[in-house]
Parts: structure tokens; C-alpha cells; sequence
């Protein structure tokens, strides 16, 4: 005996009633009605990322050039330090824009920034997909142009689009893509050193400092070392230097090289 109209229908809207649950976490679970005319968002990471490193070196002389440092003066200085430079996509209306239909105002302002979360492909066409507040998003091609159909947003990775158009000429105000950078410096480290430690019964005096990166100023190699008045030119641990007067108070000289 065939199954009446009337009974079939009810079946399957009891089917469809029962295949809208949720996962315990507010999560829809769709299912394949829920799943027609649903839009899945590909997610699009645009969170801060590390975009270089540069390695900065910093000295105190010249080569080549006469220097005059005075006791416990460091003749020769070494430092070091990271610029990081972190960056993160975001995006701006050109202008505020007022979003209406069927009495339900939505509004973009234009010194906020909003966030891409991912795209969706409409009518063989990829659109940026952009929360305007938790439950709406807006969606703009290429070339930042808004969709005049607005997404609601869902708990699961999809969306859907509404039926009426928000936004009937969306040509002069566009969403831009902008890039927000950061710069983080590390802190500075002293790698090399020499320090002009006087002079006394006719030496003077040069203490060698090589210190081990990213450690305490306490760790490293440290030498003491002397030289007769007269001793002119100096090798001290790959970097050779002219000394050219010194005293008791002060030491000229020239850097010759780099150390290595």
C-alpha cells in the first residue's frame, strides 16, 4: 500500500529536523540539506609572522683612523644585536560604509581594521571572506571590490549567503589590504673588547676581552697583556693595531683590521 503525501513529508523533515544537532561544543553538525548552498571557508593564516632578521655590529673606531681613548677606555668595542621585523596582513575600508536590507543595518568603519580569515569560491570566483562582527562577513574580490551579498557567519568553517543584496553600489568604497610591521630589537651584547689599562714602570697595559655570545659579561677569554713603551705595533689576537703616543692617562693609536 503506497505511503501517502502527507506521510512522506513528515519523514523527511523529522530526517532533516534530526540531522540539525550540535557536537556538544556549539559546532553544528551539517548535514548533506544543511551542506546545500553552504559555503566552506578555506582558512587563511594572516596572523603575525617573523618576516627577517637582521644581525646588527656596532664599533667604536675607524680603520684606519686615529683614535685617543684614556684608562680603562676601551680602544677597541665590538657589539651586537637582532632587529626582528614582524609583520601581519589586515585590511581597511576606503570610507565608513552603512550596510542595509530588510532593516538590518550592518556597519565597516574605516579606521578599523578587519581581518581576512580565509576565502570561498562563488560562481568559479575566489572571495576574501571578512568578519564585520561575530556573526556577518563581507565578501571582496581581487581587487578589494565588496560583494553585494552578505555571509552569516557559522561555528563550523562554513558560511552562508544571504539572499538580499546589502549593498547596492559597491564600487566606490573598497576593503585594502594593508601591512601592519613591527620591529623588535634584542638587547645588546658586547662580543670583543680591548681597554687601555695605563702604563707604569715604562709597560703599559691592554686587557683582552673575547666574550662568549649570549652569555654574562663574566664569560669568555680575558687577558691582561703588556708592552714596553716604544712597542709600536700589536697583534693581539688577530686585530693589529699602530700605536703612535702613550702615557700614563691615554693611548693614540690606529686600528689596522677588523677582528675575525
Amino acid at each position: 500500500m503506497p505511503m501517502n503525501k502527507t506521510l512522506i513529508y513528515a519523514l523527511m523533515l523529522s530526517f532533516f529536523i534530526s540531522s540539525c544537532t550540535f557536537d556538544g561544543r556549539g559546532r553544528d553538525n551539517l548535514s548533506m540539506f544543511q551542506k546545500i548552498g553552504a559555503y566552506k571557508i578555506r582558512p587563511l593564516d594572516t596572523n603575525e609572522k617573523l618576516s627577517k632578521i637582521d644581525k646588527i655590529t656596532e664599533k667604536n673606531y675607524l680603520i684606519g683612523k686615529i683614535n685617543t681613548v684614556k684608562i680603562n677606555e676601551p680602544m677597541v668595542t665590538i657589539k651586537t644585536y637582532d632587529k626582528a621585523l614582524y609583520r601581519k596582513e589586515r585590511v581597511r575600508a576606503t570610507d565608513d560604509i552603512t550596510l542595509e536590507a530588510s532593516g538590518l543595518p550592518l556597519y565597516i568603519y574605516k579606521d578599523k581594521e578587519y581581518k581576512i580569515i580565509g576565502t570561498i569560491v562563488h560562481k568559479n570566483r575566489a572571495y576574501n571572506v571578512i568578519p564585520i562582527n561575530k556573526k556577518n562577513a563581507v565578501l571582496t574580490n581581487y581587487a578589494g571590490e565588496i560583494s553585494k551579498r552578505v555571509a552569516r557567519l557559522r561555528n563550523d568553517n562554513y558560511l552562508n549567503l544571504l539572499n538580499d543584496e546589502f549593498f547596492k553600489d559597491n564600487k566606490s568604497v573598497k576593503m585594502l589590504q594593508i601591512k601592519k610591521d613591527r620591529l623588535e630589537v634584542s638587547d645588546t651584547s658586547v662580543e670583543y673588547e680591548l681597554r687601555f689599562d695605563g702604563m707604569k714602570d715604562g709597560r703599559y697595559y691592554i686587557t683582552f676581552m673575547d666574550y662568549v655570545p649570549n652569555q654574562d659579561k663574566n664569560s669568555g677569554n680575558f687577558k691582561v697583556l703588556s708592552f714596553p713603551k716604544g712597542h709600536n705595533n700589536l697583534d693581539i689576537n688577530g686585530v693589529k693595531l699602530r700605536v703612535i703616543e702613550v702615557t700614563p692617562h691615554q693611548i693614540e693609536y690606529l686600528v689596522l683590521n677588523d677582528p675575525k
